[in-house]
């Protein structure tokens, strides 16, 4: 049987080869290829209001837990921007992943400092249950979980 014959086999590859490697026309990666970003800016819809760009009548309507989350908000966005554009200009992936882990650490912070503030201004207007409760959260988000125990289970 012709298959079985090792001749035939590298034949087979031999012609095979360059029809496959034809058939992609990209060419081989090497150092010098630039790595599009994973994440890229995303334009704001026609609707919405830039945090920055509020306008003066919706600014001055709004109560003092939400202009104290809005400064928080408004923080993030000046953390975020430098790294943003750092992580799209990045080509390294190493870098670009301790840019993504700084980010990220920026997003957390946020979402502490909006419960932290929710919370607080909670306690002021004597809603004591709402802010335990933001204050729970706030806690199981920052404390480290206890490990599982990992003794064995009886009657096995």
């Amino acid at each position: 049987m012709p298959a079985r014959n090792p001749k035939w086999i590298l034949f087979i590859l031999l012609i095979a080869a360059p029809v496959v490697f034809a058939a992609t026309d990209q060419p081989a990666p090497n150092d010098a290829t630039k790595v599009e970003p994973a994440i890229r800016p995303v334009e704001s819809s026609p609707t919405a209001y830039s945090l920055t760009a509020l306008p003066a009548e919706k600014l001055a309507r709004l109560t003092p837990l939400q202009v104290a989350l809005r400064n928080v908000l408004l923080q993030e966005q000046a953390d975020l921007a430098p790294l943003i554009e750092a992580f799209a200009r990045e080509t390294d992936s190493l870098r670009g992943l301790e840019i993504q882990k700084q980010i990220q650490t920026v997003k957390q912070d946020t979402e502490l400092a909006l419960l932290r503030t929710q919370a607080q201004f909670a306690r002021q207007e004597g809603r004591i249950e709402v802010a335990e409760q933001l204050e729970e959260s706030l806690r199981l988000m920052t404390e480290p979980t206890p490990p599982v125990s990992q003794t064995p289970r009886s009657g096995r």
